[in-house]
């Protein structure tokens, strides 16, 4: 089982970290940038790799194919990509607004190829994030009185400060996106290839939905990476997310 994400900054790594226990681990990995952000935990029992990539798709990609290669369970195995996003102005979403995303879509090179392979080996909907995964984590958020947002994500590594703002107040929304990111697409795509069952949970972290560009504090964040990492821990704990070894 994995916990995922481009984040690398102290203070996401305090809140990240500090909800989960988790403590530093050296695997063999072939991308020596993870090793200083390569951490484990256990959550019910079950023991919970936790990988810190740094950003891009490539990054988030690379990461999961070095958890593929020496740390992964089982088939079935359960991942989890935590990162954040701005909204677009006309979906319902705001700051500190937590999201869980229904699918991660992309036109950028990389995870189009990926999604292409993952076709070809029987995945239907490459892009879109397991159900009963997605469940799991609505009714542990239930449970716990934290609200959350669906909707489709749009991912682009390559996305302009000039094409952002369309996507954010023009035509992001009106193509069914309420966000937008750089590395979700690469986690839906490769998990997906891999056989691997994914989820993502993110926070709305920038919005020009009042008018003026706004950002999280960082106080924000820490809660909103905070509640995700319960609902994550709720999830795992109470389902089992069990893996079939």
């Amino acid at each position: 089982m994995l916990i995922i994400s481009p984040k690398t900054y102290s203070g996401f790594r305090a809140a990240l970290l500090g909800e989960l226990n988790a403590y530093k681990i050296d695997p063999d990995f072939w991308f020596n940038n993870f090793k200083d952000f390569s951490y484990c935990c256990e959550i019910n029992g079950r023991k919970v790799s936790i990988i810190l990539t740094g950003y891009g798709q490539l990054s988030i990609a690379a990461g999961l194919r070095e958890y593929d290669r020496l740390l992964r369970e089982g088939p079935d195995d359960s991942v989890f990509f935590v990162g954040s996003c701005v909204n677009t102005i006309q979906s319902d979403t705001d700051v500190n607004d937590i999201i869980l995303p229904t699918r991660s879509d992309s036109d950028d090179r990389l995870p189009t190829e990926i999604a292409d392979m993952a076709i070809k080996r029987g995945c239907k909907d490459p892009w879109s994030y397991d159900s009963d995964l997605r469940k799991m984590c609505k009714e542990a958020a239930r449970r716990l009185s934290i609200p959350l947002k669906e909707g489709a994500i749009f991912s682009q590594d390559t996305i302009l400060s000039e094409r952002l703002r369309p996507f954010t107040t023009e035509w992001g929304f009106g193509k069914g996106y309420i966000g937008c990111e750089y590395e979700s697409a690469a986690f839906s795509s490769y998990s997906n290839f891999l056989g691997l069952k994914p989820a993502s949970l993110m926070f709305v972290k920038d919005t020009r939905k009042h008018g003026d560009y706004r950002v999280a504090t960082e106080e924000q964040i820490m809660q909103d990476v905070s509640s995700i990492i319960k609902i994550i821990k709720m999830a795992i704990a109470e389902n089992g997310c069990k893996n079939e070894n």
